[in-house]
């Protein structure tokens, strides 16, 4: 506030000066400002590699006991084409992702997952989202 305030006096413009003074504490001030509520997009995504064409299966281990999560696509329409699944609330700094096609099973660890901190309500509203994204392989 310092910075604005003397920004304004240096370019000895008193009518403006004045009229900052007046309306910055206004814009900055707590009880005018309101936040929105735009969801938590806290994660993990896995993204598979390449488009796919049927059933599968996308878990993700954690290191934690019984903490596991599973997302199964039948075949039907929704199951072609890019994947990126999406596992809500989930912060882990390792995993394994274990995908299953009718081709088999393959586990893709990963270890050190960094997340991405943002503010999707801006900087003094909750939530704190942390994101992150893995790539999984599939089986051969």
């Amino acid at each position: 506030m310092r910075t604005i305030i003397a920004f304004l006096l240096y370019r000895r413009a008193p009518r403006t000066a004045f009229v900052g003074l007046l309306v910055l504490p206004m814009a900055c001030s707590g009880d005018s400002f309101t936040c929105t509520l735009i969801g938590d997009p806290t994660g993990l995504t896995v993204e598979l590699p390449t488009p796919m064409q049927g059933p599968f299966t996308v878990t993700l281990l954690s290191p934690r006991p019984g903490l596991t999560y599973t997302y199964s696509c039948d075949g039907g329409p929704g199951c072609v084409g890019t994947v990126r699944v999406l596992f809500a609330g989930v912060v882990v700094p390792q995993a394994t992702i274990r995908v299953t096609t009718p081709r088999g099973t393959r586990d893709t660890p990963r270890s050190g997952i960094r997340y991405e901190e943002s503010f999707p309500n801006g900087r003094g509203c909750d939530p704190r989202a942390l994101t992150a994204t893995v790539r999984a392989e599939l089986p051969e």
